[in-house]
């Protein structure tokens, strides 16, 4: 999987087609919290400011390490992601030091049906380090030529 943001202008405008209507919110990534995150459909962004580095100009990057999918409902998976991580957001729980002002989760809601493609885009976009699928597949094509016996 690649690691970063992508670097090709065409998945970044399919992207901005897909999240130009949505309206994003965000409640620092802690339990006490999850009364305000939706019962419903929608993808969400765990995100962090830098754990150590305070000096400029680091203490004004902010990056997504997790994006996900919810196609029932936001809440059941932000309090998921709160009392039972996976490895990848258990060890940035652990870097950040468990401190929500230095994490965030955000989250908009969507049809059931528009989330996976969301989540996807979001992951080829950004490749969040907590992820560990790639996003979007890229598509391989092949010319078949005349077919041969093996041997």
């Amino acid at each position: 999987m690649r690691y970063g943001w992508n670097l090709d202008p065409e998945s970044w405008k399919l992207l901005a087609h897909l999240v130009v209507d949505m309206s994003w919110s965000s409640v620092p990534f802690d339990k006490l919290h999850a009364s305000v995150v939706p019962k419903a459909a929608g993808v969400y962004l765990i995100c962090a400011n830098p754990p150590i580095v305070k000096n400029s100009p680091f203490s004004q990057l902010f990056n997504i390490l997790y994006a996900g999918l919810s196609t029932s409902s936001i809440q059941s998976r932000f309090l998921y992601h709160c009392k039972t991580p996976d490895e990848g957001i258990l060890q940035a729980k652990c870097c950040y030091g468990y401190i929500t002002t230095h994490m965030r989760f955000y989250f908009a809601v969507a049809s059931a049906a528009a989330v996976s493609d969301l989540e996807c885009r979001i992951i080829d976009c950004f490749g969040p380090s907590c992820n560990r699928q790639s996003g979007i597949t890229p598509v391989i094509t092949a010319k078949l030529g005349e077919s041969k016996p093996a041997g």
